[in-house]
């Protein structure tokens, strides 16, 4: 559904993650919206704290807490590969 990225916010002089859409309609809008107002009151240790739902020049995003890791295919397989 969404792709993350690495951000600045220039505002907190932090590093953020920034999850947006790949392909923007209505459906996946709400769905969008719907994912952030779900958890964006959840609290815990192990969950990342969300920011900001954002709209800016028709682009839809949302920021959250940035967590240093590696990919997600290089964890389960050496080298990434599938």
């Amino acid at each position: 559904m969404g792709v993350v990225f690495e951000a600045l916010d220039r505002e907190r002089q932090t590093r953020v993650a920034l999850k947006t859409l790949r392909f923007l309609d209505g459906e996946m809008l709400a769905r969008f919206k719907r994912e952030f107002r779900a958890l964006q009151d959840l609290h815990h240790p192990n969950l990342v704290n969300l920011g900001e739902l954002i709209e800016e020049g028709g682009h839809w995003f949302y920021t959250m807490e940035l967590v240093d890791g590696v990919h997600f295919l290089e964890w389960v397989r050496e080298g990434g590969k599938l």
